[in-house]
Order: C-alpha cells, then sequence, then structure tokens
C-alpha cells in the first residue's frame, strides 16, 4: 500500500476520549472513499494503564489506516508543560520516520488543527520539500471564546502564525473561521471545507415514524458554549401555550443542567436521554420534528449539519458559520442570549411545519457534507501537489 497523504492530527479520537476530533476522524473515513490516507495522533495521558510510557495502536481498513501514539505525561509539575511538549514532539517525529521506512515519503502533508502536529508538520516541509497543507478546525479567533487567540500565550500565537503563514494551503470548516484567523493570524487565503456528515446514519428516513407530539431535539455537550439552560427555560414557556410538544436532550448531564431540570419539578414533557451513539442519535433526529441550538459562539457544529441531514428544520443562533448553512427553506436563527427570541422562533417552526420539506433539507445538505462530497473535494484541493500516475 502507498500513502500519498500523511495526516498529523492534533486532534483525534483515541482510548483517552472517544469523541475529541472525531470530527477529524470523520474527514479522514470520507478521504478514504476517494484515495489512501494515513493518520498520526500522539495522545498524551496520565493513566496508570501507560506505565511503560510509549504505546502504539494501529488501525487498517482498506484505504484509512491510524496510527496512534500514547505517551505518559511528565510528573514533575514543574517542568510538565516544557516536559510534555518535547515527549510529545520526539513521539510524532519518531512515527514519521517509522512511517516514511514503511511506506517511503508522502507526497504531501496535512496539518489537522496547528498546534501541536504543525511543529512537526513544519518540520516535514522543510526537511523533504514536501507541500503542508493545514486545515484549522479550533473556534478562538472571535471575542467570545473563553480560550480565544488574543488572549493565549505569546508562544502560541507566534506558533500558529508561522505555521499558518507557511501553509500551501489553508482549509476551514466555516468562512466565519477563516475570516477570523485573516483578523488575529493574517492575511491568508482560505478555503471552506464543511465537516462531514455519516450519510449511512443521518439521511431522511421515511421509514421511520415520528412521536406522536411534536418533539424537539437538542444534542450537545451542554456546557456553557451551548446555554442549554437557555432552550429549557424557553421551552418550558412554549409548552405551555403548546401542550402536545416535548424536548428531548441528548448529551452530557452537567450539573448546570440538571440543577435547573430539578428546579422545574423535572417536567414530564424534558427527557433527558444522556450520551448516545450516533446510531442512536441519527434514530431520534427520524423520530423528531426539529432541531434547536441555542449556542453563545460557535464554528461549524457537526450536529446541525446532521440534524439537518435528516430533514428536520433548525432553530439556533446567529453566531459563527451557522448562518451559512441555515436559510428560511431549513430554519430559523436567533440571536444569541434572546430566550424571548427563541420562543418565537420555535413557536413559528411548529406552526408553519408543513412549509417545510425534509426531503430536500437533506438533499441539500448532503449534496455539500457528505463522505462522497467531501472526499472528492479534498481529492481536488489535493490535486495539484499529487504525481500524476
Amino acid at each position: 500500500m502507498q500513502y500519498p497523504v500523511l495526516w498529523l492530527c492534533s486532534w483525534y479520537p483515541s482510548a483517552v476520549d472517544a469523541y475529541h476530533g472525531d470530527f477529524i476522524e470523520r474527514q479522514a473515513k470520507a478521504l478514504s472513499t476517494q484515495m489512501p490516507v494515513y493518520v498520526i495522533h500522539v495522545q498524551l495521558v496520565d493513566d496508570d494503564n501507560f506505565e511503560e510510557g510509549t504505546q502504539h495502536a494501529f488501525t487498517e481498513g482498506g484505504n484509512y489506516t491510524q496510527h496512534i501514539v500514547y505517551v505518559k505525561r511528565s510528573f514533575v509539575k514543574s517542568v510538565s508543560r516544557l516536559t510534555d511538549h518535547v515527549r510529545y514532539i520526539y513521539a510524532m517525529k519518531k512515527a514519521v520516520s517509522r512511517f516514511i521506512k514503511m511506506y517511503g515519503l508522502p507526497q504531501l502533508v496535512h496539518v489537522h488543527v496547528p498546534i501541536k502536529a504543525g511543529t512537526v508538520g513544519l518540520w516535514m516541509q522543510k526537511k523533504y520539500k514536501l507541500p503542508l497543507i493545514v486545515s484549522e478546525h479550533y473556534g478562538i479567533y472571535n471575542d467570545v471564546a473563553p480560550d480565544k487567540f488574543s488572549a493565549r500565550h505569546m508562544s502560541f500565537q507566534l506558533r500558529t502564525k508561522n505555521i499558518v503563514a507557511a501553509a500551501n494551503e489553508l482549509l476551514v470548516v466555516s468562512n466565519n473561521l477563516g475570516q477570523g484567523i485573516q483578523q488575529y493570524v493574517g492575511v491568508k487565503p482560505f478555503t471552506t471545507v464543511l465537516n462531514v456528515v455519516n450519510e449511512q446514519l443521518f439521511y431522511h428516513n421515511t421509514k421511520v415514524q415520528k412521536n406522536e407530539v411534536f418533539t424537539w431535539v437538542h444534542a450537545s455537550t451542554m456546557d456553557y458554549p451551548k446555554n442549554t439552560e437557555g432552550i429549557i427555560r424557553a421551552f418550558v414557556k412554549l409548552h405551555a401555550h403548546n401542550p402536545a410538544s416535548q424536548l428531548v436532550l441528548a448529551g452530557i448531564r452537567t450539573a448546570q443542567v440538571q440543577g435547573l431540570l430539578h428546579q422545574l419539578g423535572n417536567p414530564s414533557y424534558i427527557h433527558y436521554l444522556g450520551m448516545i451513539s450516533q446510531a442512536e442519535l441519527a434514530l431520534v433526529f427520524q423520530q423528531s420534528h426539529a432541531f434547536v441550538l441555542f449556542s453563545r459562539f460557535e464554528n461549524m457544529p457537526c450536529v446541525v449539519l446532521e440534524a439537518l441531514s435528516c430533514g428536520l428544520p433548525v432553530v439556533t443562533t446567529d453566531v459563527g458559520g451557522l448562518p451559512e448553512v441555515i436559510n428560511p427553506e431549513n430554519g430559523v436563527l436567533v440571536s444569541s442570549e434572546n430566550e424571548q427570541e427563541l420562543q418565537v422562533a420555535m413557536a413559528k417552526i411548529m406552526h408553519q411545519y408543513q412549509q417545510f420539506s425534509p426531503e430536500q433539507i437533506s438533499a441539500q445538505t448532503l449534496a455539500s457534507c457528505s463522505f462522497n462530497a467531501i472526499g472528492k473535494q479534498l481529492t481536488h484541493i489535493y490535486a495539484p501537489y499529487l504525481q500524476k500516475t
């Protein structure tokens, strides 16, 4: 097997966190429908199960191989940041060297999230004269994120700027993210490549019966950026005028959400599913009528694209990349923090529900973010840098 493309991923699912960077994994799988791809990810761990230091995990499947390297963190707190960085870079370079020994040089290197893998991407670009493509997924290029770029350490900012500046191509998941990078990092042309939807799970399924009452669904991490509490408060007021309705919540059981539900008397029309699998979430979407997300800030949330792919109209906030995918034919945009506006928008969707076409919403979304669509787009981006065979 020859791998013309090598991916170096700062974020990626692992045994430590199966969801961290899962959207990058889906892009890799999308590319593998068109050409071979090899992924390297180094995961720092403090679990006692990794006493021997570095361990490896390989997954091979057709055109797609992922190499996860587990490196135990330093136990010396005073020097842990520097030591861990050195261990990370060493492990990543060692994995790259192993790849080259087994398969030869790739034709290009694709880094996902500049910090930290971009440091090794730069090294490969300079040492082997390889094209470097950088994808940024981090929604920190704004004034509202708690870990916003402008508040990060100077070394973080400088390294990010150097990696982005050196890239032959910069890819982002939304125009909004690309514009933010231009504002905070430096002027750089970019190409938008949407997050991937697994169309084998998320699609308009006419064989699945909708719930008897109008069902709103919300799925997220339910932490501060998502403002799930605002959804609950707005829905309680909505339900008072529309009793034949319910709200289904899927995601992490945060103390804030649990506390609010308890304060409200744990209403029977709000159902908390907790963490569920992608397949289970797809079925919940297909049984529901509409999706709601009330984020304070966003990038290009996969869950919105997945809901649209199931044919659900979406009510969400006018933040990040969301205005790029939400329009009057598939949903309503509202202002962040405005619960009254959210309530009105949800009522509007319910009263005008028959005006939406699930078939059209699903088809238009999957045309731009399915495995096949994203795989072909990435192949097209790579084409100028790959040797003709």
